[in-house]
């Protein structure tokens, strides 16, 4: 009877073992990604998990997060827990469609698929340490760039011409 226990344990171990290092063998063969930190961060979003969305975005996007919180008489971990992710702009429900991830030096884009819109939308990504993160910060200013580079004002004529300048009364004395 006590061998069986023994053996029965042994077998026990082992297969922990065995979980254990199928979970290392995953990260493996699964290498750290642009696409996989994006992944990370929605789960890690979904379950109100503050340290997982910080392990998951630069250190400027944290920056320009924890402003915005104060903004708001916030702390950066209360509009984490709140869901409040990107400022506002967070609204997956699930890992979202993504496509075209593109590696240059320390930074990446993926495009992915606003589950809104269906329209396909830029994420961009930098490369701190050996980890990818998401670089919201840079993402928020290419969509501000967009917006603005076919934004034109009117045209309110030359400010020096006299044309555009009302007349008075006193000018037209003689």
């Amino acid at each position: 009877v006590m061998k069986t226990y023994k053996i029965l344990t042994l077998v026990l171990l082992a297969g922990a073992f065995l979980a254990a290092g199928c979970a290392n063998l995953q990260n493996l063969i699964q290498p750290k990604s642009p696409t996989r930190t994006l992944e990370n961060f929605v789960e890690a979003s979904q379950k109100k998990d503050v340290e997982g969305v910080k392990k998951s975005l630069s250190a400027n996007s944290l920056k320009m997060m924890d402003n915005l919180a104060k903004m708001q008489g916030k702390t950066l971990e209360q509009t984490i827990r709140e869901g409040d992710t990107t400022g506002g702009a967070n609204s997956f429900t699930k890992t979202p469609e993504s496509r075209n991830e593109k590696i240059t030096d320390d930074t990446a884009t993926v495009e992915v698929k606003n589950e809104k819109t269906g329209e396909w939308e830029t994420l961009h990504f930098v490369k701190e340490g050996e980890d990818w993160k998401i670089a919201l910060d840079k993402s928020i200013e290419e969509m501000y760039k967009k917006v603005f580079e076919n934004f034109k004002l009117p045209d309110f004529g030359d400010p020096n011409s006299a044309t555009d300048e009302p007349s008075s009364a006193d000018d037209k004395k003689p």
